[in-house]
C-alpha cells in the first residue's frame, strides 16, 4: 500500500532538542575537518533553522506537511518517513495522510566527537551504502542517514528535448508545487482528469516532496497524476527533485510521461510553448533562484529563430522575479538580481516572450504585463503544498475583491521595476484542522485558439475564479 507519510517539526524535535543540536555542532567544530564533520555542521544548521528559528513554536503540531528547501532537513524528513513506515511507527492524521511517530528513533551519543571521527573513517573508506541494521551499535539509523546523503550524485543530464507539433486549438492544464498526494492535490487532479472539455496537455511545474526520492515519486506523484485521454504529460525538474540528484524524476517521471528530457516544446501555427529546467544547473543543495544550462539557452534561441513569427510562452519552476518572498529568506526577488532574468535578457529585451508560468513560490499570483519584457508573469505554485496564508501588512492592506467561499483577489502594488499583481487569497478547506491558516489551492489552464489565448484559474473542485482573454 502506498503511504503518504510526513515528518512534522514536532516529531523531529523529539529527536533533536536545541541542546542536542548545539552539542553536535560543537563536536563537529572540534573534530578534524572531514566529510563527516562538514555534514554534521550542515545538518545541525539546517535543523536549527527549520525547528527553532525565532518566532516558531515547536510544540504547535499542526499535523500537516512541512518542508524546507534545505537539502539536509528535507532528506532527513524523507529518510525518517520511510524508516517509520518500515517499522510501523505512524498514525493516521486528521488533516490527511499519515504521520511518522519518532519516539523510538530517539538516541543518545555520549561522545559525539569520537562518533564523528569514526563515522568519517567509514564514509571515506566505504563506497557502498551501509544497510540500516549494519553496525547498529555504533551508528544506528543516524549513521545510515549520513551514508545515504553522501551517496547522492546528480543524474546525468539528458539533452534530447522533444518539440511536438500540436493543433491550433490546444488546451493545457498547469499544476505547480503539487506533488504531495494530499490536501487539494488529488482533488485538482480528479477535476482535470474528468473535465468535460478535455485537455491536450497537463504540465507540472515541479516539486515532489520531500526531496523527489524514488519512493516519493511512486507514492505522492505518479498515482495521483491526471491522465486525460490523449493528452501529452509533461513535468519540469525543480529544486526538491534535485535534492536527491534528480534520480526519481529522471528515472521514473520522465519514462512514465514518455518525455525525453527535462525541457520540451510544443509548437503550432501561432505559438511556441517551451518548458525549461531551471533546477539542474542551480545550486540545488541549498535554496536557489534557478539557472538554465547553457544548451537550453541555445536551444531556445534556435527554436525562436526557427519560428520567428510565433509568440513564445515559457514554463519553468523558478521565477524571474517576485513581489513577495517565501520561507522568510527575502522580501522579494528583484529582476536585476535574477540569474534567470539575465540569461533570458535577449528574449526580454526584444519582447519575444508573451507569457511565463512558474511555480516555486506557494501561491497564485497574476502579474500585470511587464513593460520591460512585454510579458505576463504567472506564479502557479499553489497546487498541493499546504502553505501558510500571507498575513503580512503588504498583503492584508491591499485592496481585495471577494469571489465566494471567503476567497478573494488582492491587488498588490508593484515596486522595484516589478508590475502590480493579483494574489489569490482565501482559506484551504482541504486542511480541515485549520482551513483559515492555510492558503487556497488550485490550478490554471490556458486555451489556445489560433492566435487567441484565454487563461483560467480553477479551485481544486474545478470552479472558475478567474478567466481572461489575453489576446
Amino acid at each position: 500500500m502506498a503511504l503518504n507519510t510526513i515528518v512534522t517539526r514536532y516529531e523531529l524535535s523529539k529527536i533533536f532538542s536545541p541542546t542536542d543540536l548545539t552539542s553536535w555542532e560543537s563536536a563537529a567544530k572540534d573534530a578534524p575537518q572531514s566529510i563527516a564533520s562538514r555534514m554534521v555542521l550542515n545538518l545541525t544548521s539546517s535543523l536549527e533553522n527549520f525547528l527553532y528559528r525565532p518566532g516558531q513554536d515547536r510544540m504547535f503540531d499542526r499535523g500537516v506537511l512541512e518542508s524546507t528547501p534545505d537539502q539536509p532537513t528535507a532528506l532527513l524528513q524523507g529518510f525518517l518517513a520511510e524508516r517509520a513506515e518500515e517499522v510501523g511507527e505512524f498514525e493516521l492524521l486528521e488533516a490527511g495522510g499519515f504521520g511518522a511517530k519518532l519516539d523510538s528513533f530517539a538516541f543518545n551519543v555520549d561522545n559525539k566527537l569520537s562518533w564523528i571521527k569514526e563515522l568519517s573513517s567509514v564514509l571515506v573508506n566505504r563506497e557502498e551504502k551501509i544497510p540500516y541494521n549494519e553496525v547498529r551499535d555504533r551508528f544506528g539509523w543516524f549513521g545510515s542517514f549520513f551514508n545515504y546523503w553522501r551517496m547522492i550524485r546528480p543524474h546525468p543530464w539528458l539533452d534530447d528535448a522533444s518539440t511536438d507539433e500540436v493543433p491550433n486549438r490546444f488546451r493545457v492544464a498547469i499544476l505547480g508545487d503539487w506533488a504531495t498526494g494530499m490536501y487539494g492535490a488529488p482533488i485538482s487532479a480528479k477535476s482535470i482528469h474528468n473535465d468535460p472539455a478535455g485537455f491536450n496537455a497537463v504540465i507540472h511545474l515541479g516539486d515532489i516532496y520531500y526531496a523527489g526520492a524514488e519512493k516519493e515519486v511512486k507514492n505522492s506523484f505518479l498515482p495521483f497524476w491526471p491522465r486525460p485521454q490523449g493528452a501529452y504529460l509533461r513535468a519540469l525538474n525543480a529544486n526538491h527533485e534535485m535534492l536527491t540528484g534528480g534520480h526519481g524524476y529522471f528515472n521514473f517521471v520522465l519514462p512514465s510521461f514518455k518525455q525525453t528530457a527535462s525541457f520540451f516544446a510544443f509548437v503550432n501555427d501561432y505559438w511556441i510553448l517551451a518548458g525549461l529546467d531551471t533546477a539542474y544547473a542551480a545550486k540545488w543543495n541549498v535554496f536557489s533562484d534557478g539557472k538554465l544550462t547553457a544548451d537550453q539557452v541555445s536551444w531556445l534561441k534556435y527554436l525562436v529563430k526557427l519560428h520567428k513569427d510565433k509568440k513564445l510562452i515559457l514554463f519553468s519552476h523558478h521565477y524571474p522575479f517576485s513581489l513577495v518572498g517565501w520561507h522568510g529568506r527575502r522580501k522579494s526577488l528583484k529582476p536585476q538580481k535574477s540569474v534567470l532574468f539575465r540569461q533570458l535578457n535577449d528574449f526580454l529585451r526584444e519582447d519575444k516572450i508573451f507569457a511565463w508560468y512558474w511555480g516555486h513560490e506557494h501561491r497564485c499570483l497574476l502579474y500585470e504585463k511587464d513593460m520591460r519584457g512585454g510579458y505576463y508573469g504567472r506564479c502557479v505554485g499553489h497546487g498541493g503544498f499546504p502553505y501558510d496564508r500571507d498575513r503580512s501588512t503588504y498583503v492584508t492592506s491591499s485592496p481585495a475583491r471577494s469571489i465566494a467561499g471567503g476567497v478573494s483577489w488582492r491587488l498588490l502594488t508593484g515596486h522595484s521595476l516589478m508590475p502590480d499583481g493579483l494574489l489569490l487569497d482565501g482559506p484551504n478547506p482541504y486542511v480541515p484542522t485549520a482551513p483559515d491558516d492555510f492558503g487556497t489551492q488550485g490550478y490554471m489552464s490556458i486555451e489556445l485558439d489560433d492566435m487567441h489565448i484565454n487563461e483560467v484559474v480553477h479551485l481544486p473542485d474545478s470552479n472558475v475564479v478567474y478567466s481572461k482573454l489575453l489576446i
